[in-house]
Order: structure tokens, then sequence, then C-alpha cells
């Protein structure tokens, strides 16, 4: 029995007894200790939680005892000692405020979970998830540090640099994948026929670095689940169907398709809306837009995160046959904006506007992530920002 495919929710006391009595021993992804840190060496724990990310992720059980050959710990479990139940919800947020501070890049998944194995003994289980952006350190020694059956070890300078080349591939990776994606898209390679020839299509990709590192497939029944969070952006209630690359729910059952969600199973998605944009006259509404784009985002990351899907996340949204673009605006912000609106369009054919990355679940604010998106889009179109924002919060004034 291990713990590597347990979700930490759902791991229980039989769970970790099972551990000693298959003589579970650690391992890079598994590691037993007897206590937290103590005060004077608090920020160990720091290392240890860089070190576990470092080799792909994996458990720290506190509160067990490693049997010994002399002196020697033998990697395999003795007892559960435990770490008593005075202040563990104080301990736990101590800890996880010493990963916050003192991890980088921050993990922000880091997961706690005290376990019961009596009414007086409690066993911590920490799950430190396997993250895209690394190599991560420690700030108490701004050393890079892995992991392998005996412990932790100083990662060699070739390790390093591997792990920042990894992680510049996938930010390449998924901007170049959104490149392909909008060319088949264009070129008439959709998923389902579109008229984008003479339209204005908006095309929104939401890209996990995840995607490119050989993880397992999604499973379609999953995905279809979800379907609710992953309607078109053209549609509420939109029909789904299986295809190659995963599930596909279109806006309408016949041929006058006007937008689509593709979800892949290698865990991206992708919407195109060829509706909301008129061709004759391209425009559009001030806050209208940003709203349907916001409410679909919320939705899509909802939906990918119950599907397990692992920051980072970049989003990007296209507009595509874009030129002559305006956007529609009150009279108040117009006067507040811009000296002279009829200059106020886009002129170039394509818009791409790119996100923040979404760094983990636990600190997902959408108003953030997407900010720049909607300001790079205003710009374009001869705007100073979107006036949609107030302190960083989408609070459109109408």
């Amino acid at each position: 029995m291990k713990l590597g495919n347990i979700d930490i929710e759902s791991i229980t006391a039989n769970d970790v007894v099972a551990l000693r009595d298959n003589d579970v021993r650690e391992s890079t992804n598994l590691e037993y200790k007897l206590n937290f840190p103590e005060e004077t060496r608090k920020t160990d724990f720091a290392v240890d939680v860089a070190a576990m990310a470092n080799c792909g992720g994996g458990f720290i059980l506190y509160g067990i005892e490693e049997k010994r050959e002399g002196q020697q710990k033998t990697g395999a479990i003795e007892s559960f000692p435990g770490v008593g139940t005075t202040a563990l919800d104080s301990l736990i947020s101590k800890y996880a405020n010493i990963a916050r501070a003192h991890v980088k890049p921050v993990i922000s998944d880091l997961t706690f979970k005290p376990i019961k194995l009596s009414p007086d003994l409690y066993v911590v289980a920490v799950h430190v998830p396997k993250t895209y952006d690394g190599p991560h350190f420690s700030t108490s020694n701004m050393v890079f540090y892995s992991r392998h059956s005996s412990g932790n070890y100083r990662m060699e300078l070739s390790e390093i640099r591997s792990a920042f080349i990894a992680r510049s591939t996938a930010r390449e990776e998924a901007m170049n994948w959104t490149v392909k994606q909008l060319a088949w898209i264009t070129e008439g390679k959709a998923p389902i026929p579109l008229r984008v020839a003479n339209t204005v299509p908006s095309v929104l990709h939401i890209v996990p670095w995840y995607a490119f590192s050989g993880a397992d497939l999604l499973d379609v029944d999953q995905m279809y689940e979800q379907r609710t969070n992953f309607q078109p952006m053209t549609t509420t209630r939109g029909v789904s169907k299986f295809n190659a690359k995963g599930l596909l729910l279109l806006d309408r059952a016949d041929a006058a398709v006007a937008g689509y969600t593709q979800v892949f199973r290698t865990g991206q998605l992708g919407s195109v809306d060829v509706y909301s944009i008129p061709s004759d006259a391209p425009t559009i509404h001030c806050f209208d837009f940003e709203n349907n784009i916001r409410e679909h985002i919320k939705a899509y990351l909802g939906g990918l995160r119950a599907l397990g899907i692992i920051p980072p996340i970049t989003i990007v949204l296209n507009i595509i046959n874009a030129t002559g673009l305006k956007i529609l605006m009150p009279e108040h912000h117009i006067r507040y904006h811009q000296d002279e609106p009829s200059l106020n369009y886009n002129s170039d054919s394509f818009i791409t506007a790119v996100s923040r990355r979404l760094d983990g679940w636990d600190s997902l604010d959408v108003d953030y992530l997407i900010k720049p998106m909607f300001d790079t889009l205003w710009i374009a179109c001869g705007w100073r920002s979107s006036p949609n924002f107030t302190d960083g919060v989408w609070t459109p004034s109408k």
C-alpha cells in the first residue's frame, strides 16, 4: 500500500497504519518524521518541502518513529508517537506560513491533514504537490535540494540547470500550443466547421503547463461530469459529444454553430465564439464582453480544478480579424480616458492578450489573473486600460 495515488483528504488512519504493516519504507516521494523542526531550526521544514517538490512531490508524515539498526534509521515505521493534540491547528498554520515565506517559488497548494490514530494521538500528513515552475529552494540557505531514498541531497549544477530549462520549455510550449490552435482555427481545421473568414472570432485558451509533462490523460467520464462548467461562451446550455481530443461542447446541434468549447484529454481548454462581435462594424460593449469572458473563465477553471489539473496555468485571449475593432464606451468613461475617441480602434489583424499566471489553486483570484489580459485588449483599441476594475476588482461602472 502506498500513498502516491491517494488524495490527501482521503487518507485515513488505516492507510497510515498499513504503511507500517506492509513495511512501506521511505522513498523519494515519502518521508517519515518524528516531529516538526524545533523553533531554532523551523526553516528546515522549508528545505524538506522544497526538496520534495524538486523530486516530483509526495508526502511527509510527522509523528512517526522509524526503526533503527544500531544508530542507522532503516526508513521503515517502528511506531506512532504522534504529534499530540495541543494547539494542532496553530502548529499547522505556523508551518504553512513558514513554507509560504521561505520556499521560492511559492508552492501554493501545499496541504496539511491531521490524521487521528487515537483520541490523543495524531499524525500530520503534508502533501507537497508536483510542480511545474521549479526548481524550488529555501530562502534560509539559498540552496537547491532534491531527494533520494536516503533523504535530501544538494542538487548538482547540472540538475539545477535542467530544472530551469524544463520550466522555460513548459512556458514556451504553452504559448506555442495556442499559436498552433489559432492556425488550425483560421485554416478551417477547428473541431467543428465555423464561419471564420467573415467573422471576428474571440478565442480563449486555458493552458496548464501540466499538459506538456507527459502526465496521464484525463478520464472522459469525469470530463463529462464537469460539462456544465465547460459551456461555450455563446450559451449556457450547449450540447456535448466526445471526439478524439476529448470532450467537445457546441452551442447548438445544427450546422449554424457559432461557438464551441474543446476540453482536451491532455488538460488544455479552448473556447471559440464567432457570434458576439459583428464583422460589418466590429465593436464590443465595454463591460458585457468582459463579463461574459470573466464568468466563463471562472467556470472553466472550476471544471479543470475538479479534474485534478495542476497549475501553473496560462490564459490567452485572441481576437481574430480584429482590424478596426472598437470598444463601445459610456460617455463618462470617454471623457476620463481619451481626448479624441474617434481615434480609438485596433489596427492589427490579431489581438493577443495574456493573463497573469495562475500558480496554485489556493491563490486563485480570477480578477487578478485577467486584469492585464483585458488591459491589453483595451490598449490595442486605443484606450489607456480597462475601466472596469477598481483596486484590482472587476467592478464595471455602467
